[in-house]
């Protein structure tokens, strides 16, 4: 038996879109936890080495979004683990 100490919000959103396809579940990592007090390069540096570890466990990286916008910077990552179920870490 596990006991979660801290266990991440999961947020589920609601889209306007039909079901196109079987259903799936895309999740967002966030190892930065979403602090705005980091820079733009402690959030890549961040989300490069978690992105790093998952890639040693078999997960591709798809493509790299970064915006440098210095009232809302972002920096994700779209991964996919070996069944090609797409994540983000950002």
């Amino acid at each position: 038996m596990v006991f979660l100490v801290c266990v991440p919000p999961i947020w589920f959103q609601q889209v306007p879109e039909a079901k196109a396809g079987k259903n799936r579940v895309h999740l967002d990592v966030y190892p930065t936890g979403r602090d705005n007090s980091l820079t733009q390069a402690q959030r890549v540096a961040i989300v490069d080495a978690r992105v790093d570890d998952l890639v040693a466990l078999r997960a591709t990286v798809v493509r790299r979004d970064r915006d440098d916008d210095p009232d809302d910077p972002s920096y994700y990552v779209v991964t996919q683990d070996p069944g090609d179920n797409e994540f983000c870490v950002g």
